[in-house]
């Protein structure tokens, strides 16, 4: 029996250490390093050698779905497998867009997480525990924040250095209607300036 080797990416060194204990207990899987950023990763000899990446979505710094995007068009031989405590269809989606194997909650059980892998390694579909389709659990942003898809877009057209006569443009409104789009963007977040508002869309995978 082949064993998978596996790397993971996640900052939190306790995550890790259950994880790793979890796997090894295994005999189809091995994990052969966990790195805390996506620098060490991609530096790494381990990234050539592992046919599968497991990948927290909330890091410091570049968050797991701008390292996952990074990484896809040069790795093509390594499954990416996204853990998080949060999700939401628009992330989902993202996900598989960018070529990710799966997506799992980080509240998962050990043999759900071991039953998951050995899917993934056995076939090239987009898997995901179904109870991260359900209405209850999608939609983080709109459960804390209440931001519609228009906000998030200009949210994300802000990122990209846009003005606000330009999104006006773009999305065939007045500047007026931007400039309060944006007054409620920042009331419903709490953010006080752009640099705030970014930091956030960037915690909370809002951005393309």
């Amino acid at each position: 029996m082949k064993t998978t080797k596996i790397i993971i990416l996640d900052d939190h060194r306790l995550f890790c250490e259950g994880l790793q204990y979890i796997l090894k207990n295994t005999e189809e899987f091995e994990v052969i390093r966990h790195f805390q950023t996506g620098e060490e990763l991609i530096a790494s000899k381990e990234i050539h050698q592992a046919d599968l990446l497991i990948l927290d979505i909330n890091l410091h710094g570049k968050s797991g779905i701008e390292i996952a995007r990074e990484i896809r068009p040069y790795f093509r031989h390594l499954k990416i497998v996204c853990l998080s405590m949060l999700y939401d269809t628009y992330t989902l989606n993202k996900l598989q867009n960018i070529g990710v194997s799966g997506f799992f909650p980080k509240e998962i059980d050990a043999c759900e997480l071991i039953s998951y892998l050995k899917k993934i390694i056995a076939d090239n579909s987009f898997h995901t525990k179904p109870a991260c389709l359900q209405s209850e659990n999608v939609k983080v942003w709109n459960k804390d924040y209440n931001l519609s898809d228009k906000e998030i877009e200009i949210i994300t057209l802000l990122y990209l250095g846009k003005t606000n006569k330009e999104i006006a443009v773009l999305l065939s409104r007045s500047t007026y209607t931007i400039e309060t789009h944006r007054k409620n963007i920042a009331r419903k977040t709490n953010t006080h300036n752009l640099a705030e508002l970014i930091k956030l869309a960037k915690e909370k995978c809002w951005l393309d």
